[in-house]
């Protein structure tokens, strides 16, 4: 699908040259098609959406044009995130994360299936999961006292964050 400038202008969009747009104005929502099951009203949310770590930001990032790939991913996964679980209230006090990770396809299918559920012990690290998160979710994250994270396997497809926000 491809969106006219203006539709993108009216959508917070600024146009950076040679047709690429960055998402200045964060108060609209994004314009991705992030797959979220509907929000609940028991703090937990799940976002279907590959893991993404938060890259070692440059300063050369703020102005490249475009940007390297892995900024674009993260900025792409920022907004994904936004728009699954919208605006908070206020800081809450504790997050539990979980984040779902795809089994290598170059495993046995033995080794895949003995897999499914266990703990997932390779990069990206958890404390960079959770950061792309909270940079996500919040401009001010230090009233989040206590965070708690896990990272597992799971089935190609079923990749996905589970976020259990409490205040």
């Amino acid at each position: 699908m491809k969106f006219t400038p203006e539709y993108l202008r009216e959508a917070g969009y600024v146009e950076m040259g040679k047709g690429n747009w960055f998402r200045a104005d964060r108060s609209k929502p994004p314009l991705d098609r992030a797959a979220s099951e509907p929000k609940p009203d028991n703090g937990k949310f799940v976002i279907k959406h590959q893991p993404v770590p938060a890259p070692r930001m440059t300063r050369r990032d703020k102005w490249l044009n475009p940007r390297r790939p892995c900024v674009q991913r993260y900025f792409d996964y920022r907004d994904v995130v936004q728009k699954a679980v919208g605006d908070l209230p206020t800081v809450p006090h504790t997050m539990k994360f979980i984040f779902y990770f795809p089994v290598p396809d170059s495993w046995s299918k033995k080794k895949q299936a003995e897999m499914i559920g266990q703990k997932h012990r390779q990069r990206p690290d958890s404390d960079n999961c959770i950061k792309a998160v909270m940079d996500a979710l919040f401009i001010h994250d230090g009233g989040v006292s206590d965070i708690v994270s896990s990272k597992r396997w799971c089935e190609r497809g079923g990749e996905r964050i589970e976020l259990i926000i409490e205040t």
